[in-house]
């Protein structure tokens, strides 16, 4: 019987040291707290900027969309004026020529005294299917010229 007890003595020694050495090696495995407490903060610290970094952007982002949302609109508004300006200057050239404008010119010649002519513009005075582009220069010149030979005459047609 001491031959038994001996030998169950000599297997629970072989198991506690067997025991022992695998507790040694699992802690010698397992990570240090202190090393594990390091990780888990930094990791905490990360995902703060990540969420930090990703609230700016989409920030940045509604800000650059109202920015192209204003252009696109500033340029609806520019185009707006432009045509609304092109609509004012048609009628603005529609009423100078329906009114009866009056166009004076003043000569000036040497050793003379100043010749001033005066006259309803004769554009101004036909009707629209009637009137006949002529350049400036050379009406002015006819005018002129005719006022030199006649200057009763009225230009009010």
């Amino acid at each position: 019987m001491t031959e038994i007890l001996n030998y169950y003595r000599s297997r629970v020694e072989a198991f506690e040291k067997d025991r022992v050495q695998w507790y040694d090696k699992l802690q010698q495995v397992r990570p240090k707290q202190e090393l594990v407490h390091r990780v888990e903060w930094e990791l905490k610290k990360r995902q703060e900027e990540k969420a930090e970094l990703e609230r700016t952007m989409q920030e940045m982002q509604n800000a650059l969309n109202a920015e192209r949302d204003r252009i696109v609109q500033i340029k609806t508004q520019t185009d707006q004026l432009k045509i609304k300006g092109k609509e004012n200057r048609q009628l603005i050239i529609e009423l100078l020529e329906k009114n009866n404008a009056v166009e004076q010119h003043v000569y000036y010649q040497k050793d003379q005294q100043p010749e001033k002519i005066q006259s309803f513009s004769k554009q101004s005075l036909m009707k629209p299917s009637t009137r006949v582009t002529v350049g400036a220069g050379s009406t002015l010149r006819k005018t002129i010229e005719e006022h030199k030979q006649n200057p009763s005459i009225n230009y009010d047609m």
